[in-house]
């Protein structure tokens, strides 16, 4: 069963735990994708055909909840990918989010947390359950337990400081995609507006990709969006520029 577990940039550590600890306890079985992994993707593949077909083989979804990502709409976006293939999803609370106070649609799945004890037992069941596995194999629950309490903590003390430079390595793979298509636009004195026309997605959708390229601080919008199209102006920072050099996708 192919796995798609998605998580904002600074959880990469809980999500490669995570992946770790689920492909070992089921080995053949389980493969999870997770996007921030050079693994999964890497230097040199078409970034949006990867992830797409990630989306697309994926028979569940894990979505790491923590009252940081639910606001993200990256997040959110790839969630609702899974809910319109009707991929069971399991929404994975922690750092302090309640299952019982996520926001929709999170709210109107499934979820499990963290914080209780018994945490890596119920999430190892319920993928066993959907990966139609007899049982869970014994594994060391109190090392794995231990290994996602380190995340956890090491995640918050990077949330609690400025996000550190984006690199090739902590960029995601949709963000690495939407500034090589900025920097050819750019190139060719296009409008950002052809963002979403090039990659073919709803504005919407490209104005959720083009926030968290803002909040890494990799582009600088100059302007707004209109009514009736993408009204701003995108300009390529520096951080955004060292990204795509390190992927190699510009000298």
């Amino acid at each position: 069963m192919k796995i798609f577990l998605t998580h904002i940039g600074e959880e990469a550590g809980l999500a490669a735990v995570l992946k770790r600890w689920i492909e070992d306890t089921f080995p053949g079985k389980c493969e999870v994708f997770v996007s921030s992994d050079s693994d999964d993707i890497v230097p040199g593949d078409k970034w949006l055909n990867e992830l797409d077909q990630a989306l697309t083989d994926a028979g569940l979804f894990l979505v790491l909840c923590s009252p940081r990502s639910v606001r993200r709409p990256w997040v959110n976006f790839e969630t609702g990918c899974g809910w319109i293939k009707r991929v069971p999803i399991i929404p994975i609370c922690h750092s302090g989010q309640a299952k019982g106070e996520l926001p929709l649609p999170l709210s109107t799945f499934q979820g499990i947390e963290s914080s209780q004890s018994n945490f890596a037992k119920e999430l190892l069941n319920a993928i066993a359950k959907q990966g139609s596995i007899s049982k869970v194999p014994p594994i060391d629950f109190v090392q794995m337990m231990k290994e996602i309490r380190d995340a956890e903590q090491a995640r918050i003390t990077i949330s609690g400081t400025p996000e550190p430079p984006a690199t090739a390595s902590t960029a995601t793979a949709t963000q690495v995609i939407e500034l090589k298509v900025l920097a050819e636009l750019l190139e060719h004195d296009r409008p950002a507006l052809h963002v979403a026309e090039t990659l073919g997605l709803h504005e919407a959708v490209a104005q959720f990709h083009l926030d968290e390229l803002q909040m890494r601080n990799m582009i600088s919008c100059h302007g707004t969006w209109g009514p009736d199209e993408l009204g701003g102006t995108y300009r390529l920072e520096h951080a955004g520029r060292r990204v795509l050099i390190e992927a190699g996708l510009i000298k």
